[in-house]
């Protein structure tokens, strides 16, 4: 289906008004819910062809989040969108005052791919939720789980209520020319930037997750065997291919040596064999990313315990950490499994450095030092904070997610992707039984 075509298709079926009602929305989603079960070899056999992802990762990091996603939605369905009726103010009286949750119509979703499945269903979950009807972009570089999303889409959701349009940047820039009422994009900041500005012709409202170099910094105070364990498990997540990936690791002076012993020690015991690393784990995307990973590892001093970092046959990259990092390991959103590690020594210099760079979509905090804690959540702004973890803050629909400023705009999961794809509509009804004369002329 082209661009201009699958427009009028969700425009059309949004004005048909078979969106509006609750039920069809939950029966739409419990569909979706019982297809992605059916589909599930599919699902597995697209996510392996396009990152050789296995069935393990691809079910906690993409399927999982999506049904639970879905079932969420349909929990909650009623309540997100009942319709508030405050008391009226003193100049609307006598009358009635509601406001309403309203769908936007027609939106586009243009999906990342980097997590292929569930970062174009989760918002589109969402959209289907609020009563949209959606067109979905999912990116040219994970071919075959758009196939399947497409395909399962096909067999059990109403022709017409979800649609794709494929290609490469021609197909998105087409897309964007069309009046959509909104438009979610995922990706890096510089497509986002071009697309809010491609979005402003119409104008139409836009959600933008994008990324950035999200910090680490690890105090003095710190778990090191822990924090280690747990960097080491944002960073191999996805072959580094997240968006909120711990970038850079800042780690106090006195704890250097032993997080940077305890980060190697967790990449060797994370793939204990090169079978296990080549068959089991995701590669970079294609090639050119591969070749950017070889580049990149060139502006630093790696450190490793492993005999072999660069996989050409397979396009592996093995885990691995960077000193002395320079050059476009500092200024580029890293999107790989090389983590430069610094160190400081003076906490104030420290926040005012990373308060000055652009705002990340996650900030990492690894200390037991509560007064750190809120002296860093103060000075460091970013979309989300998680403190001796990484991760994990997204993991759930019971908080928003999202970045500010460069790291994005917007914000969803829950209740969030609801408000995401849905708008307040005020309604006041005013009585006829007698009116107010102060208000006319003359006064």
């Amino acid at each position: 289906m082209n661009s201009h075509d699958a427009y009028i298709t969700a425009r059309d079926f949004y004005r048909s008004g078979k969106t509006r009602p609750v039920l069809y929305r939950k029966k739409q989603l419990y569909a979706l819910l019982k297809g992605i079960d059916a589909f599930r070899g599919a699902i597995d056999a697209a996510l392996k062809a396009d990152l050789n992802k296995s069935s393990r990762e691809a079910f906690l990091t993409e399927i999982y989040l999506v049904k639970a996603e879905i079932r969420h939605m349909i929990r909650h369905l009623n309540r997100y969108g009942r319709t508030l009726r405050p008391l009226p103010g003193a100049a609307q009286l006598p009358g009635r005052l509601s406001i309403r949750r309203e769908p936007y119509g027609a939106v586009l979703v243009i999906s990342p791919w980097n997590y292929p499945f569930q970062l174009s269903l989760l918002p589109v979950v969402g959209a289907i939720a609020a009563g949209n009807a959606v067109v979905v972009k999912p990116s040219e570089f994970a071919p075959e789980t758009g196939k399947v999303l497409e395909a399962l889409s096909g067999s059990v959701l109403d022709e017409g209520l979800v649609s794709f349009v494929f290609g490469e940047e021609e197909a998105a820039k087409a897309l964007l020319a069309e009046p959509f009422d909104k438009v979610f994009f995922t990706g890096n900041s510089d497509v986002g930037r071009s697309v809010m500005k491609q979005a402003a012709a119409h104008p139409a409202p836009v959600v933008l997750e994008l990324g950035g170099k999200s910090p680490v910094v690890v105090d003095e105070s710190a778990d090191i065997p822990m924090a280690a364990k747990r960097i080491a498990f944002g960073k191999t997540m996805n072959a580094g291919q997240t968006c909120v990936a711990p970038d850079t690791v800042y780690v106090h002076l006195s704890q250097k040596e032993a997080l940077i012993d305890g980060l190697l020690d967790a990449f060797e015991e994370a793939f204990p064999t090169e079978d296990y690393f080549i068959n089991e784990t995701v590669r970079m995307n294609h090639r050119g990313r591969y070749a950017r990973m070889k580049e990149l590892a060139k502006e630093g001093d790696i450190r490793t315990k492993h005999g072999r970092i660069f996989y050409d046959e397979s396009l592996h990259v093995f885990p691995c950490v960077v000193e002395n990092p320079r050059g476009r390991l500092l200024d580029e959103e890293i999107f790989g499994p090389l983590l430069p590690v610094m160190a400081y020594e003076s906490e104030e210099a420290l926040f005012r450095e990373l308060s000055e760079k652009d705002k990340p979509l996650a900030l990492y905090l690894f200390s037991k030092d509560e007064a750190f804690i809120r002296r860093a959540i103060h000075s460091i702004d970013s979309g989300g904070v998680c403190v001796n973890d990484t991760l994990m803050h997204l993991a759930s629909n019971k908080a928003p997610f999202g970045g500010v400023g460069p790291s994005g705009m917007g914000a969803y999961h829950g209740k969030w992707s609801y408000e995401a794809f849905s708008r307040p509509r005020t309604v006041l009804k005013k009585s006829t039984r007698f009116d107010i004369s102060l208000r006319y002329h003359p006064f």
